[in-house]
């Protein structure tokens, strides 16, 4: 997220939906999958954030400090008081002006974060790229390291990279998870919801037996499965609100079916 205008409309997105702003300012923040910048630091921090963690699976981000001056002016330009970056030489010193950690060893850095520590949770097209069998630790590691009244915002595609449809689905498990697959930029975990086990692996369904693709009901069943690991915490129950985004292509089975999902989750305090 190097535009400015596109970082700054993405966190909002994730900011307002969790209704922060009503909240006094001092909160912890944790961005899953920054990408390429950390742009998503020097804006939590114009908006109240004391910390910020950002977790990634390898170093992406960008070192060119041009790219962060050029979002400290886009801020100033909107009558913000994002951190003042002039002394900056080096990407350390910008997350250092913006109070913020970027690690970057995916699992094994959110196991670093101390439980309970963060109030505010949140991803943009992160999970479907997360690693399917690290899928359920890394969701266990988002709820263990939210605050009892912390609130999660994670914007789901549900369509994959390979043309915008459901062509992922055409490969074998054996093959989708080598490991060539899984570091390739098209990777997706294929965790879906449908009424039969073979779902996300066409080539092992028998022969004649056809998969459930209202595409519509796929979304929101396989989104409440994701909301219920997010949201229980031993015996507690944590509620969980679902907000459809704009912009439907078709699905497979030709019904209007829509483009992502922006789930919100708030623990009971």
């Amino acid at each position: 997220m190097e535009r400015p205008d596109y970082a700054l409309r993405i966190f909002r997105q994730h900011f307002d939906t969790a209704c922060l702003a009503r909240r006094a300012g001092n909160f912890v923040s944790l961005e899953l999958g920054p990408g390429d910048s950390l742009c998503s630091a020097l804006i939590a921090r114009t908006f109240g954030g004391s910390r910020t963690f950002l977790v990634d699976v390898e170093p992406c981000a960008s070192t060119n400090l041009a790219v962060y001056r050029r979002m400290e002016s886009h801020l100033r330009q909107l009558g913000l008081y994002p951190p003042n970056l002039d002394h900056c030489r080096s990407m350390d010193d910008v997350a250092e002006a913006c109070s913020a950690e970027y690690l970057t060893e995916g699992l094994a850095s959110l196991r670093k974060i101390p439980p309970a520590s963060v109030d505010f949770v949140w991803s943009h097209a992160v999970l479907p790229h997360v690693r399917r069998q690290e899928f359920l630790p890394i969701l266990r590691e988002l709820r263990r390291v939210q605050r009892p009244d912390g609130i999660g915002s994670h914007c789901i595609p549900i369509k994959d990279i390979i043309g915008g449809k459901l062509n992922d689905l055409r490969f074998s498990k054996r093959i989708w998870e080598s490991s060539f697959m899984a570091n390739s930029r098209f990777y997706t975990n294929r965790l879906r919801y449908s009424g039969d086990r073979y779902s996300g692996d066409r080539s092992a369904r028998p022969r004649g037996q056809r998969q459930n693709t209202l595409f519509p009901q796929l979304a929101v069943r396989s989104l409440s499965l994701w909301l219920c690991v997010l949201c229980r915490r031993g015996d507690r129950t944590y509620s969980a609100a679902i907000r459809f985004h704009s912009s439907f292509p078709k699905s497979l089975s030709g019904a209007a079916a829509p483009s992502s999902l922006c789930t919100v989750n708030q623990g009971n305090s």
